[in-house]
């Protein structure tokens, strides 16, 4: 393919899978106009590429220089494989095969890579799993296919993904099975060997195929190349949510097509207290004092009835985000300026749900509200409580005194 606006002579180029024989000479004459093609059948070229891969390479007339490479893996039968769009990097598998013309549209398997949890917020890689789907209309029989990149995994004989079913891959089955109540040995197999990257990587899924009636290849049914951050999304890179595809349909190599899995709705309640007695600090502040609250680390939560009881009274003079105050009383800074009023809160209609991109730290990065005492007295006893619900990201939420005099913090589940 000619992708340039000018005609280009490729006469005497060389095409060959052996850089070090001129296996097809091009014929002289040979031009290719703009936006143009040439196409040569097995015949013409004169020898037989390998169905099982290898590398075709296009060389300068002289051999002084490689122009282009294609390292191809094995191929379904009747199935072409080529650029997309037209001279672009990536190379695809086609719905049609189009020789001397325009590629067709990609090909994209019924059984599709659906989720991937490379990076689980336990850090433990016990919980690292890879589900697929089904979206054709027919039972597909996986006995035999293998994962090819990224981790190593042979599905058992009689692995049957039903028209429009998910199965499971997990790298420790007995460790998932306790963990999910809606996984079974039904949908979900392993142990595969090897762990997804952290830091993203190609996994890859392929099915047999007869080869010449005696040998067995893998041919690609999908791949993806993940990553972490950007458009691959924040929170499944050890935030607590999976990478899940949004689409089936769509290209599966686009991180426009992926994002993180919503886990907002499934954490709980809880409670986080803690009672001592106010030394080793000082009042910082003349006048108002404050209180501070945020997470470690990036990731998002829900607070609500912030206290600090202090001699018999709760210093917090807006706590509840009740009675139409909103955030009254509080200053939301630093990394956790984009904090806000949520409309749920514990037993309640209002809610602080702090949003961290990076981590508490004193008086600049935190949400923090007056208190209305102007003093504590070294040697009293403070207790230090409130309600937190994890969302995304870090779970560890600490409530502090300005001041240092004393902290409440807890991991959230």
């Amino acid at each position: 393919y000619n992708h340039s606006s000018n005609s280009v002579d490729v006469s005497g180029c060389i095409l060959t899978d052996d850089p070090t024989t001129n296996r097809f000479v091009i014929p002289s004459g040979t031009v290719i106009g703009p936006a143009g093609f040439v196409a040569f059948t097995q015949p013409q070229f004169g020898f037989t590429l390998n169905g099982a891969g290898e590398t075709l390479y296009f060389i300068k007339p002289d051999g002084s220089r490689v122009l282009d490479a294609m390292q191809f893996g094995a191929q379904a039968d009747g199935v072409s494989y080529g650029r997309w769009p037209d001279g672009a990097n990536d190379f695809y598998a086609f719905t049609t095969n189009t020789p001397g013309a325009h590629n067709s549209a990609i090909r994209i398997g019924d059984v599709v890579i659906n989720e991937l949890m490379y990076d689980p917020i336990s850090g433990n890689d016990d919980d690292q799993y890879i589900e697929l789907y089904n979206k054709g209309t027919n039972t597909i029989n996986l006995s035999g296919w293998q994962f090819t990149a990224g981790v190593t995994f042979t599905f058992p004989p009689n692995v049957l993904l039903a028209s429009n079913g998910y199965l499971v891959v997990a790298r420790n089955l007995t460790n998932l099975l306790a963990k999910y109540t809606n996984l079974n040995t039904g949908n979900t197999v392993g142990n595969y060997t090897g762990k997804l990257s952290h830091n993203g990587e190609l996994v890859a899924l392929s099915q047999p195929e007869s080869f010449f009636g005696t040998n067995t290849v893998y041919v690609e049914e999908d791949e993806v190349t993940y990553g972490t951050g950007g458009r691959w999304g924040e929170w499944s890179s050890g935030g607590g949510s999976s990478l899940e595809l949004i689409d089936p349909r769509s290209n599966h190599r686009l991180a426009a097509n992926w994002a993180d899995s919503d886990e907002t709705h499934k954490s709980a309640w809880v409670d986080i207290e803690n009672t001592g007695v106010l030394d080793n600090s000082s009042n910082y502040e003349a006048g108002i004092l404050h209180a501070q609250i945020g997470l470690l680390d990036a990731g998002e939560c829900l607070v609500d009835n912030i206290e600090v009881d202090y001699n018999g009274t709760n210093c917090v003079s807006n706590g509840t985000f009740e009675n139409g105050l909103g955030l009254t009383n509080w200053s939301l800074q630093g990394c956790m300026v984009r904090s806000s009023l949520e409309n749920s809160g514990y037993q309640s209609s209002y809610s602080l749900h702090i949003r961290s991109s990076d981590r508490l730290w004193t008086g600049d990065n935190s949400c923090q509200v007056s208190l209305v005492t102007n003093t504590l007295q070294a040697g009293q006893t403070a207790t230090l409580r409130f309600k937190a619900r994890w969302l995304r990201g870090w779970p560890e939420v600490l409530l502090r005194l300005n001041g240092n005099w004393l902290e409440a913090t807890a991991a959230m589940p």
